[in-house]
């Protein structure tokens, strides 16, 4: 499965950590700044918890949190996340596990995109 473009084709390629990553809530709605800085705060949090878990190889664990990944990530207004959530849980489904590890990767390299775009505004 290629995940270099998920997110949609003017999207750049996710690994590129030098592109910011914006919330759409921000567009409409810029009052909730703060709100989404805390959440950009605690992104890495819920990204180590998830890598952890896969480490350990708990696999209902892991897909609770993959599954309060893909909805904060859509809630919070970064579809990317969502997105790249819902490809890493075809991967479990599957039992592609090692799918899954690079794709955990990009999803804790999109946290220095996000402070890209947080540091602007």
């Amino acid at each position: 499965m290629n995940t270099q473009r998920f997110c949609n084709k003017n999207m750049p390629l996710l690994s590129d950590k030098t592109i910011p990553l914006y919330s759409s809530l921000l567009d409409k709605e810029p009052e909730l700044f703060e709100l989404i800085k805390r959440y950009v705060n605690k992104y890495p949090e819920m990204i180590n918890e998830l890598k952890k878990t896969f480490e350990k190889k708990d696999w209902d664990t892991f897909d609770q949190g993959l599954h309060d990944i893909k909805s904060t990530g859509g809630n919070y207004g970064y579809m990317c996340i969502t997105e790249l959530a819902v490809i890493i849980k075809i991967h479990l489904d599957s039992s592609d596990y090692i799918a899954i590890a690079p794709l955990l990767n990009e999803l804790e390299n999109l946290h220095q995109r996000m402070l890209l775009a947080i540091s602007e505004q």
